[in-house]
């Protein structure tokens, strides 16, 4: 199984692919919303404080599921300024299951979207009849 972590500003959500039955979401995960005004000091710390604990909480989930030997292999699709504090998060062992990162520009995702964008990324459900054809 593979899980699909889609993360912007401070929403997230992650998705699971079995291969054969497609993509679903198990669950959405929020954070603190930046904003919008211009921020003092205590506002931009604040928001750094934000910005490392949504990052951990991520990093907590995607632990949790390797260690429970939920998941096999993993996507990071986030904006470029989650993608490198997520992965400083990780173990070694979590983060070597990451087999793509992608720059997410824009918030729009839901299971078929995300299904067609990942395909060429996702395991496919290989069969013995399939197998056999290669030989």
């Amino acid at each position: 199984m593979t899980w699909i972590l889609v993360a912007h500003r401070a929403r997230a959500s992650l998705y699971e692919h079995r291969p054969g039955s497609g993509v679903r979401c198990l669950q959405e995960l929020a954070g603190v919303q930046p904003t919008d005004d211009a921020p003092d000091l205590e506002e931009v710390a604040a928001e750094k404080l934000a910005l490392v604990r949504f990052t951990l909480g991520l990093a907590d989930v995607l632990e949790t599921g390797v260690r429970e030997s939920q998941v096999d292999g993993l996507i990071l699709m986030a904006e470029a300024r989650l993608l490198g504090p997520i992965r400083r998060h990780l173990s070694a062992d979590t983060a070597r299951r990451i087999y793509a990162s992608l720059n997410l520009a824009k918030p729009d995702w839901n299971e078929d979207t995300l299904a067609r964008q990942l395909e060429p990324l996702l395991p496919v459900e290989r069969t013995v009849e399939a197998s056999a054809e290669m030989f």
